[in-house]
């Protein structure tokens, strides 16, 4: 089986990073509170500038990207579809990966070095647009003959439903979707039975 695996939200908490960092950053320097502390996005969750976002990933970014601890669970599921004979592809859109340029480069390196510091095996990354992730997804699930697509973006797995089996990782931003196709998870337990139960 071939198993897609999105990054920020399924491997790493980025709601929990946003809210605890978001909210001491933009308290002690704008005395800013969240607006709405289950957003997805620095500028969603304060009602920010592009200004203030790019400053708060500034001062704030290195923190993620370098020490977040992934999610519970995921290195050793993911090991166990390893050694079962499953194929696991990386599928994200996170931003800054997409490009020739040495900050594109840099940001792919710091993700794969991350994966690697945290032991979590895959076949390969497939780094999507940021901007275009649910089209850019859906075509990676289609050209890898993705059988499973695990990510916490609604919008990403409507796109590619109908491509692969959509498991949507619950988050704060995504508790309200109730959409057919789409298997809800809490855990990286939960999304080792639902892939064996496919």
């Amino acid at each position: 089986m071939n198993i897609g695996v999105d990054v920020d939200g399924v491997l790493s908490d980025l709601g929990r990073f946003l809210r605890d960092s978001g909210t001491k950053y933009f308290s002690e320097q704008f005395d800013m509170d969240p607006v709405d502390p289950d957003a997805k996005s620095i500028e969603e969750m304060f009602l920010c500038t592009d200004k203030q976002r790019r400053k708060f990933w500034w001062a704030c970014g290195s923190k993620y990207l370098f020490r977040q601890p992934c999610t519970d669970g995921c290195a050793e599921v993911i090991s166990r579809f390893l050694s079962e004979g499953h194929r696991v592809f990386i599928i994200t859109g996170r931003a800054l990966t997409v490009g020739r340029g040495p900050i594109s480069l840099f940001f792919r390196g710091v993700l794969r070095r991350w994966l690697k510091k945290n032991g979590i095996g895959y076949d390969r990354i497939v780094f999507c647009r940021h901007e275009y992730a649910a089209e850019d997804k859906r075509r990676a699930c289609e050209r890898l003959g993705i059988d499973v697509m695990i990510d916490d973006n609604a919008a990403n797995l409507i796109a590619s439903k109908d491509v692969a089996r959509a498991i949507l990782f619950t988050a704060p931003w995504n508790t309200s979707l109730n959409e057919e196709g789409i298997t809800r998870v809490s855990s990286w337990s939960d999304v080792e039975q639902a892939i064996e139960l496919a």
